[in-house]
């Protein structure tokens, strides 16, 4: 079964299968409307699900699995989980639970096994997706859109900057298991993001007020910094500790120097008083 590893760099892609799903979705089908039908009204239950509002998005479903079979293996991946936050995010509105768009998931793809005999693949790749896994796709999908609506100048909330400042809200508030040394996966992405933001607000944008640089989320660099003034400062105190001991010694060795000149000049005058007495008590004696 294949395995879906929780790299999350696909996650920045979702702006660019937003296209692949409209190209896909622009043409009515009425074979998977039969399809549809048909799985939704025997596998769903009406008290749980709309019925009849879930046929068009099965349909929409069916035909994007369509065009992404045609696509390479990693963009069938990544598509796929597009796919399922899409149900989530956009289907189901993000009211339903996890559980319940995985079932919506197997209901349609159920769909789209009357179409093609690939639909297996799908399946195994999300049924792979943790809970834990689906809630960071969420935290960088947020990201990713509010970003992408910055740059082509969409409002949020009726403002562009609220984009950004919606941004930095949210970063700030996921690095907080990052400083934790948790979710390295999730987190490289999240540093990731912090360089795709930083980069772009380089460039000169209305949004004054806005926090034009975002932290890492990286641990390792909150430990440089740390760690780095520490051996400064230590660097400084053993520095001078050297220059300390190098002028003791040398002030020690001048003292020696100075006290044995001295040492000598008195003795010299020592020995000159006493040749000068032995020399007068010998003229005395005569």
């Amino acid at each position: 079964m294949a395995q879906l590893k929780p790299d999350y760099k696909y996650v920045k892609c979702f702006p660019e299968y937003d296209s692949y799903f409209v190209d896909a979705t622009k043409e009515d089908n009425g074979s998977f409307k039969g399809y549809c039908s048909s799985h939704i009204t025997n596998d769903l239950t009406s008290s749980t699900y709309n019925n009849g509002y879930l046929i068009e998005p099965c349909v929409k479903f069916v035909q994007f699995l369509t065009l992404l079979s045609e696509k390479h293996s990693d963009d069938k991946v990544h598509g796929c989980i597009y796919l399922y936050y899409w149900l989530y995010h956009d289907v189901l509105s993000k009211n339903e639970s996890t559980y319940n768009t995985i079932t919506l998931f197997e209901t349609f793809a159920k769909a789209y096994m009357q179409h093609k005999n690939d639909a297996q693949i799908y399946l195994d790749y999300v049924k792979n997706i943790t809970n834990d896994v689906f809630i960071n796709i969420q935290k960088l999908a947020v990201l990713y859109d509010n970003l992408e609506n910055f740059k082509n100048n969409m409002s949020c909330d009726s403002n562009k900057c609220n984009c950004a400042h919606n941004i930095v809200d949210l970063y700030t508030k996921y690095i907080d298991d990052c400083r934790k040394g948790v979710n390295t996966e999730f987190c490289n992405e999240l540093d990731n993001f912090r360089n795709m933001y930083n980069k772009h607000m380089e460039k000169p944008n209305e949004c004054d007020e806005v926090q034009k640089i975002l932290p890492s989320a990286r641990i390792t660099d909150n430990t440089l910094i740390i760690i780095t003034p520490f051996f400064t400062r230590f660097g400084l105190w053993f520095s001078s500790k050297r220059r300390n001991k190098k002028h003791i010694r040398k002030h020690l060795a001048k003292e020696e120097h100075e006290h044995f000149e001295s040492r000598t000049k008195n003795d010299n005058i020592s020995n000159n008083n006493r040749a000068y007495h032995i020399q007068y008590r010998a003229s005395a004696n005569n």
